[in-house]
């Protein structure tokens, strides 16, 4: 495999977000390592800018007045808009920035961000686009980093369009992801990181490929050991198990899916239940 950009892949995640995002699930996000639809999770997201950004805590009224700019926040892979409608409303005096590459997903956040002027909908690839919209004080990549066609030169990428000073919050697969779909593992030499690829996802009128990086603990370190990027806090989130079954259904897993379910099942009577993504809040150096 190589690192190179390649169309088909492009194209292969446009079909997989674009299905997950055009279906009317109750679930914000299907992917079973998103914890953006656990409410707990949301509040602690949510909290991070006004806790970790010292001049925004201090002088969050006054901010524009003082610096002459306002705060800027990028939820990068932003869905359906969820969250992103979350920080607009939170952070009134910033701009915030819902990004995806999904078309289905920009025009839910589209619609979720009509009532709020400091809140804005940017379709396209992330990886092309955030240097356009400029630097940014605060920059969630929650769930998305593992899809992209090369994740170290992605988080190279988001670190050059974070402000010195900036914080980066982050959510990737680790070892559970691995632990649950090893008949798909394979390696990137490259870049040395371990992937699951699936080209048997059943998407309805077609079949496409889905592709998705893992970040053990000690590769994550690696990785960020050659950035400007320090890691500040890093912990496991509860994710939302309620859209496993569904993937699983569409990978023809039904021995997992039942399984799926359950778990799903499990954690509607107690949230804390259910599997886990690793979090990190990263500074970039001043």
């Amino acid at each position: 495999m190589t690192n190179e950009s390649n169309p088909d892949d492009i194209e292969s995640r446009i079909n997989v977000l674009d299905l997950v995002n055009s279906k009317p699930y109750d679930e914000e996000d299907l992917s079973w390592i998103s914890p953006a639809n656990m409410e707990n999770s949301l509040k602690f997201l949510a909290e991070l800018p006004d806790k970790h950004s010292e001049v925004w805590s201090e002088k969050k009224q006054e901010f524009e007045d003082i610096s002459n700019r306002k705060y800027r926040i990028a939820d990068i892979g932003c869905g359906r808009g969820k969250f992103t409608e979350l920080l607009a409303s939170e952070y009134s005096s910033a701009d915030v920035f819902g990004i995806d590459l999904s078309a289905e997903a920009i025009k839910s956040t589209i619609l979720k961000l009509d009532d709020y002027e400091n809140g804005f909908a940017v379709g396209g690839d992330v990886t092309e686009l955030l240097s356009e919209l400029g630097e940014f004080d605060f920059i969630y990549a929650i769930n998305m980093i593992q899809d992209t066609e090369n994740p170290v030169e992605t988080i190279k990428m988001i670190e050059s369009n974070l402000r010195s000073g900036g914080r980066l919050a982050v959510t990737v697969p680790g070892e559970e992801a691995l632990e649950t779909f090893p008949e798909h593992r394979e390696h990137d030499e490259n870049i040395d990181l371990p992937y699951m690829i699936m080209d048997d996802i059943d998407a309805g009128e077609e079949n496409v490929i889905w592709k998705q990086y893992a970040f053990p603990e000690e590769k994550f370190r690696r990785i960020i050991k050659d950035t400007e990027l320090e890691i500040k806090e890093k912990r496991e989130l509860t994710a939302d198990a309620g859209g496993m079954p569904h993937l699983m259904k569409m990978l023809g897993k039904e021995k997992k899916a039942k399984e799926a379910r359950q778990i799903a099942e499990m954690q509607k009577e107690n949230p804390e239940k259910g599997p886990t993504v690793e979090f990190y809040l990263l500074k970039k150096r001043s």
